[in-house]
């Protein structure tokens, strides 16, 4: 047997990296644990080494994901480095660097290594659990909740917004959870919509974090000004061509959620496509072209008031095809789970730049009245 010892953990984990490549690879998790599971009494490692594998078959390979969501609660920056440094660093240190005196000062460790980091995680893990895998409409009555989660987490594409929402339901559990979903909804997607920086929307995220340790009760916490959000440019942005933006389809999303209302669960689709209901090129020979002038194509066509979201992939074909035969043939069978599209294909017979107008101020006025 060779022993092989580093002075710095990540070069442990590196090395082990290295000579390990044709093997399991070790994660950050891994390495927390044997780190955490050696301050313990020999009696307690097996208790705690028992829950840490109940944790581990849980998330399977998000379990570092998981991590680094309490990381952040705990910290409240910007990831900069390694999960494992930032534990060390910054969760697990006992000084801190101080900018003013440009030097390091001793400060109290945000936790502690051993038992305080098992019952926490493991606290945050049942957390985790009530949150995504309650079936909250048997105790609330509707689908709000459920509704919220689903939405920020098929639409936003990132999971920053898991962090604000584990902390807040650790202290209020259902207490005002409904009002702070919205908010943090609102405030994420707002930042997003209006081309905020990521270090920005990460800082305001932290902030959101703070506000939540620093509060004494839900009411006041939604009243921060860590919430609020440009309005005129928020208004500005989806009044133009939002097609091809990475918030479009979250828009649409957000759409169908405000028409659903909350007495039916929001129920993501494997396939859902952008369809533009006034096609962006149409035949010559079409009825769109004898309805549209070129200028009001251009103009029009990619705003949100064209678009809908339907259960198929694209067909140009399809698409093309002149606005009644359109909705019976590609329509009427892939819009059943969209209720703005269900909408429009109720609503309106024909389309023409009248309606795509009345249609364009409907939905902007929607959203602009949860915004």
């Amino acid at each position: 047997m060779i022993y092989v010892a580093t002075e710095e953990l990540q070069d442990a984990f590196q090395l082990f990296t290295v000579l390990n490549n044709r093997g399991v690879k070790l994660s950050s998790s891994d390495i927390l644990k044997a780190e955490n599971l050696k301050e313990l009494s020999a009696a307690d490692r097996t208790f705690w080494a028992t829950r840490w594998e109940e944790m581990e078959t849980y998330f399977g390979e998000d379990f570092d994901k998981f991590l680094s969501h309490i990381r952040t609660i705990l910290v409240k920056k910007k990831q900069t480095t390694t999960l494992l440094k930032e534990f060390d660093e910054f969760v697990y240190s006992n000084q801190e660097y101080d900018r003013t005196q440009k030097k390091y000062v001793p400060r109290t460790p945000i936790l502690r290594r051993g038992r305080d980091t098992f019952e926490l995680l493991y606290s945050y893990y049942h957390t985790y659990q009530e949150v995504f895998d309650t079936d909250h409409s048997v105790v609330t009555g509707d689908y709000e909740i459920t509704n919220y989660l689903k939405l920020m987490e098929t639409g936003f594409g990132a999971d920053y917004w898991i962090a604000p929402v584990l902390d807040y339901y650790r202290k209020y559990r259902r207490g005002g959870f409904v009002a702070f979903l919205k908010a943090l909804d609102r405030k994420l997607s707002a930042d997003w919509i209006t081309a905020a920086t990521p270090t920005v929307r990460m800082e305001n995220v932290n902030a959101i974090l703070r506000e939540i340790e620093a509060s004494q009760d839900s009411t006041a916490l939604l009243q921060s000004k860590t919430f609020t959000i440009n309005k005129s440019d928020f208004e500005r942005v989806i009044n133009g061509d939002i097609y091809g933006r990475s918030f479009a389809k979250y828009l649409l999303l957000k759409l169908d959620l405000i028409y659903r209302g909350s007495s039916t669960p929001m129920i993501p689709q494997a396939i859902a496509s952008i369809e533009h209901i006034l096609p962006r090129n149409p035949s010559a020979d079409s009825q769109w072209v004898k309805d549209f002038s070129a200028a009001e194509r251009e103009e029009w066509t990619n705003k949100l008031g064209n678009l809908v979201l339907i259960s198929r992939r694209k067909n140009t074909s399809q698409g093309n095809r002149d606005y009644v035969e359109k909705k019976e043939k590609y329509f009427e069978k892939n819009i059943e789970m969209f209720p703005n599209s269900i909408r429009i294909y109720q609503n309106y017979p024909e389309w023409k730049l009248s309606d795509l107008k009345k249609n364009h101020s409907d939905v902007v006025t929607e959203l602009l009245n949860v915004y």
